[in-house]
């Protein structure tokens, strides 16, 4: 999750926010995060539908090309407690 120069976690400001994984059967290979759409209204149940087919797409594209990971940083990101801190 990304953060604010002074270090509080990007979303902890949000006012509206949908997450999607992007996953190949049980395996997440990705997290897609937006927050705070434009118009400033809350997002729909169209918004998230679009989202998980967006993320669909890319857990494919993900998965149909070689990854090179870096294991300390995976690390890092897994161990991090869910909202940052």
């Amino acid at each position: 999750m990304g953060r604010h120069a002074a270090g509080e976690p990007m979303l902890a400001r949000a006012h509206h926010v949908v997450v999607v994984s992007a996953a190949l059967g049980a395996v997440r290979l990705a997290t897609i995060e937006l927050a705070d759409p434009l118009d400033g209204a809350p997002f729909t149940a169209h918004d998230a539908a679009a989202l998980r087919v967006l993320a669909a797409h890319y857990a494919s594209l993900l998965a149909s090309r070689t990854i090179v990971v870096n294991a300390a940083e995976v690390a890092r990101f897994a161990l991090e407690p869910l909202g940052g801190s």
